[in-house]
C-alpha cells in the first residue's frame, strides 16, 4: 500500500497510475488533516500537542532538567519532557486478559505494567484488521491472539502485556 498526499482531494485520484483503494492505498489530505487538529484541540486543550509528541521521536535525559528550588511549578519541564518521550507501540496480549473488558485491562496495564493501554488492533475478517479507541465493555472483550495499542516509553515495556 502507499499514501499519496493528496492536496485537492480524493477525485484526483483516479488519474494516478497503480492507486487502488482496494489494496489499502490511502489518502492523507493535509488541509483536513490541520482542520481535524485544530477542531480537536478547541474541545480539548493540548490535543494537537499530544499528537505532535507522538508522531515525532524525543529522547528523554532526567539530568537535563534540574529544579534546584524543589518548587512543584518548576516542575513541569520534567513530566513534559518524560511525557514527550513516549511513542505508540502495538504489542501481542497475554492469554491472562482473556474475556476481559477494556477498561480492566487498561487498569492493569497502566498499575502495575507501567505502560497505557489506549486501544485494541481488532480482525474484521480474514484478510482485514480495525482499530478500536477505548472500547465499550458492552461491544469489546479481550480474545487469544489480541494485540493492544499502548503509549510506552520502550517496545521493551510493551512487551511486558504479552507475558503478564
Amino acid at each position: 500500500s502507499s499514501g499519496i498526499n493528496a492536496e485537492y482531494g480524493e477525485e484526483h485520484l483516479f488519474n494516478v497510475p497503480d492507486w487502488n483503494k482496494v489494496h489499502g492505498d490511502e489518502v492523507i489530505c493535509i488541509n483536513e488533516l490541520k482542520l481535524g487538529l485544530l477542531g480537536k484541540s478547541c474541545l480539548c486543550p493540548g490535543f494537537s500537542t499530544m499528537v505532535a509528541n507522538l508522531i515525532m521521536m524525543s529522547s528523554f535525559q532526567p539530568g537535563n532538567y534540574n529544579n534546584p528550588s524543589n518548587d512543584v511549578r518548576d516542575h513541569w519541564q520534567y513530566e513534559y519532557g518524560f511525557g514527550a518521550s513516549n511513542e505508540l507501540y502495538t504489542g501481542a496480549m497475554s492469554s491472562d486478559f482473556v474475556g476481559m473488558t477494556f477498561p480492566m485491562v487498561a487498569e492493569i496495564c497502566l498499575i502495575k505494567l507501567h505502560i497505557l493501554l489506549i486501544g485494541v488492533e481488532v480482525e474484521t475478517n480474514a484478510d482485514s484488521s480495525g482499530i478500536l479507541f477505548n472500547p465499550s465493555p458492552s461491544i469489546f472483550k479481550f480474545a487469544e491472539n489480541s494485540k493492544g495499542i499502548f503509549i510506552a516509553q520502550n517496545p521493551q515495556a510493551v512487551k511486558s502485556a504479552a507475558f503478564y
